[in-house]
């Protein structure tokens, strides 16, 4: 059975298409996606057929229609009509060259072509959720043969995937204890280092979930279309500065591949220097409070009864570092645990410094950053570490920590 994209809009439109079933997978489809199965639609090629499931609303009175596999192309048609996506730019036909619905329904021809293209039809007939649900399973078992990452570098070709391959091949990745030969057969440091830059694009911690993931890499496949007020060179002077900042900590102490090799642990160091850039102290005075808090970690991981032997040295910060252990166990890739170590972090590391007098340094450390240090005294009269972003900007008086007579604080 075939039915006519018309047919489809006029079970949307009268509320009897339910594209979001339980069984039913989130939108993934990226722009590109979504542009290639327009094409299609235009060029008039063949389609693989879309399954429903029906069954009678009895308190609406109304055939509703379930969608069990092709979601994502009846979603294009929806989104395509509501002028929310265009045609690509380089389909070949003057009239449908980056052009949205409301251009292409002023030309008659095409606008009926639309309409009138089919899509093959499969109707479950069955009231067996059970049942139902095998036939989605099997409709995409053959995805699973493959890691969810492989699977994301295989439909994937934009922004973010590229991003993200080309930053695995870096040597520091390897070098800090996050890339290794081991990940690297599965796409699973690609996977890792996909999340300690989603902490730097969304500017927060989220948890590990491969649907999340699945749906920031579509969101981030062109994101100068698809996110609002995205700024590239914001994102990689923060991915530099971050990287170097830690980069000099290890060099300093060798505190990060001592103590944040596993996976855990890194992310909870990318998080805090990656969320708290205005407020950080010198890499090296990070390292030394990050080496003596995390061999306190160490030390109670160590111990049969953790929690007693907190208790016992509480005023040496064993509980504060107790805390911090029992939240990187089990569920330790959870929000609610990233966030609570993130939490003890800048407890712990980012006490300010006191001095007289505030201190600059020059960037005469052996690992270079990009980004300019200085501990200057903010109004208050604390020392904080001011980050200079980018290549350069001008410093106003303000900047440099001077008081209102113009004097340097």
């Amino acid at each position: 059975m075939k039915r006519a994209i018309r047919w489809f809009l006029d079970l949307y439109h009268n509320g009897q298409l339910d594209l979001e079933p339980p069984y039913q997978r989130r939108s993934v489809w990226t722009l590109k996606d979504r542009r290639f199965f327009l094409d299609t639609i235009f060029r008039n090629y063949p389609s693989p057929a879309v399954f429903l499931h029906k069954e009678i609303d009895q308190a609406l009175g109304k055939m509703i229609y379930h969608v069990v596999d092709g979601k994502q192309r009846l979603e294009t048609i929806f989104l395509f009509t509501q002028n929310n996506i265009a045609l690509d730019k380089e389909y070949g036909d003057p009239r449908l060259n980056s052009k949205k619905w409301k251009s292409v329904e002023n030309e008659p021809d095409l606008k009926v072509h639309f309409y009138n293209y089919v899509l093959p039809i499969e109707f479950i007939d069955t009231d067996n959720n059970t049942v139902i649900n095998e036939v989605f399973d099997r409709l995409n078992r053959t995805s699973r043969k493959l890691e969810r990452q492989e699977l994301r570098h295989a439909k994937y070709d934009g922004w973010f995937i590229k991003i993200t391959e080309a930053e695995a091949e870096e040597d520091e990745w390897e070098r800090l204890g996050v890339v290794t030969k081991a990940r690297m057969r599965r796409m699973k440091d690609v996977q890792s280092l996909s999340e300690l830059l989603i902490v730097l694009l969304k500017n927060l911690i989220i948890g590990y979930d491969q649907d999340t993931l699945d749906d920031i890499y579509a969101e981030y496949d062109s994101p100068q279309e698809m996110v609002l007020n995205f700024d590239e060179e914001e994102f990689k002077g923060k991915l530099q500065f971050t990287k170097d900042y830690i980069l000099r900590m290890e060099a300093h102490n060798g505190a990060v591949t001592e103590y944040a090799r596993g996976l855990g642990n890194f992310y909870s160091l990318w998080a805090f220097v990656a969320l708290n850039q205005p407020h950080l102290e010198l890499p090296e005075i990070t390292a030394e409070r990050y080496s003596g808090f995390m061999e306190k970690v160490a030390t109670l991981s160590k111990e049969k009864d953790g929690m007693k032997f907190s208790r016992a040295n509480e005023n040496d910060s064993y509980s504060i570092a107790y805390n911090y252990l029992k939240n990187s166990i089990k569920a330790s890739t959870d929000r609610q645990q990233r966030e609570a170590r993130n939490k003890i972090l800048e407890n712990i590391l980012l006490s300010h410094i006191d001095q007289e007098e505030p201190l600059v340094e020059e960037n005469d450390s052996s690992i270079p950053l990009q980004n300019s240090f200085s501990l200057v005294r903010n109004d208050g009269g604390e020392h904080v570490l001011h980050l200079i972003m980018g290549k350069s900007k001008n410093i106003e008086e303000k900047d440099l920590g001077r008081d209102e007579e113009g004097n340097k604080g």
